[in-house]
């Protein structure tokens, strides 16, 4: 701090100055102040009279929200009675109709049931009738084949012992014959034969039906037939025509077609500019997608179909720099999103195949542009 008697030594007439400035802030604050402790009087007063006239309303105030709060409480716990035996009446009612119903579709069912039960069983009884009734015929028919067959087999047992009988005759007289010779061989022995065969036959043809084909004669001399060879399941199935095995082994080999890529195709999903040009390409996928919009008969907005056969039609153009300028060109216009991250690239598009058909359009405008600008 600088000393005392190093400071100047006041200017009595700015002195004067300040302190007159000095009272004069203060006669104005004095009268601001005055003017506060009144209005702070008033105040007091105001917040006196509001104290005793809350003191004297408030506890009519609280009697009378309380009456009201409780008259509200009473009527909403009437309302929420009236409420609780609205949904029990409810319920009840609800139940008992239920109830009624399950029983009457019980009672219903159980006709139902019945009455199958009663059609199985008329069915069923109907069905042993049936079956007893066509064996029996069957029975009396069989017995009536076999009595038949009983006595075709006596017919030919009498007929054969008739013809035995004759030749016996025969033999007879040729040996009472003169001039036949006595050292020929007797055929008793060899006729006697089919003596002791024939009823063998006879009885093992009895069990075999009346319509069975009679073997060839041919056979009888044969011994045991060649057909007996074959096996029984052969016999039953039909006789299958002799196949090539080379041309079965060719028609089960797949063979998968290499696509030609001069081509241009549009089938199986594929589209492959192939040999055709830009413009023709164009034109063709024109008809594919008008006939994919016909397909999903909506002609307003593209579908997923034509989106995904626009995508096909980038990635089947020859050129890879006008697949490239393509893709870039609609991104560019805002027609198409092209995807850079990951591994592999793809487009998205935001429009249908009219945008991008101007779009290929205004290249070849652009050619002919080019080319007339070189010629003049």
């Amino acid at each position: 701090m600088a000393r005392t008697s190093d400071l100047p030594e006041p200017n009595k007439a700015v002195s004067i100055l300040v302190n007159h400035q000095l009272r004069c802030e203060n006669r104005a604050l004095h009268d601001k102040q005055v003017d506060i402790e009144d209005a702070n009087k008033k105040l007091a007063e105001e917040m006196q009279v509001l104290r005793e006239g809350v003191e004297e309303t408030l506890p009519a105030r609280l009697q009378q929200l309380e009456g009201g709060v409780k008259a509200v409480d009473e009527r909403c716990t009437a309302k929420i009675q009236t409420l609780g035996d609205e949904v029990k009446t409810t319920q009840h009612t609800h139940t008992q109709a239920v109830a009624r119903v399950l029983k009457e579709s019980d009672e219903k069912r159980g006709v139902e049931i019945q009455l199958l039960r009663d059609q199985v069983n008329t069915t069923q009884q109907t069905h042993a009738e049936e079956l007893t009734r066509i064996l029996k015929e069957a029975d009396k028919k069989r017995g009536g084949q076999n009595q038949l067959l009983r006595d075709g087999m006596e017919a030919v047992r009498m007929r054969y012992d008739e013809l035995l009988e004759r030749v016996k005759a025969l033999e007879a007289r040729l040996e009472t014959q003169p001039g036949v010779a006595t050292n020929r061989p007797r055929k008793k022995q060899r006729t006697a034969k089919p003596t002791s065969q024939k009823p063998t036959h006879s009885t093992a043809n009895e069990a075999k039906p009346a319509t069975k084909t009679p073997l060839p004669i041919a056979q009888a001399d044969q011994g045991t037939p060649k057909s007996n060879r074959v096996p029984q399941t052969a016999a039953s199935a039909p006789p299958v025509p002799d196949m090539d095995s080379t041309v079965t082994i060719i028609a089960s080999t797949p063979i998968i077609p290499v696509p030609d890529p001069n081509i241009c195709r549009f089938d199986n999903g594929h589209i492959h500019q192939g040999g055709l040009g830009l413009q023709e390409y164009v034109a063709a996928c024109s008809q594919h997608v008008a006939s994919i919009r016909a397909t999903d008969q909506n002609v307003d907005e593209p579908g997923k179909a034509e989106k995904d056969a626009m995508v096909k039609f980038v990635f089947g153009m020859r050129e890879n720099r006008e697949r490239k300028r393509l893709a870039e060109d609609m991104e560019k216009a805002g027609w198409a999103v092209i995807d850079r991250g990951g591994e592999g690239a793809g487009v998205k598009f935001l429009c249908g195949w009219a945008v991008m058909e101007e779009v290929l359009r205004g290249w070849e405008k652009g050619k002919t542009g080019d080319a007339g600008g070189r010629s003049k």
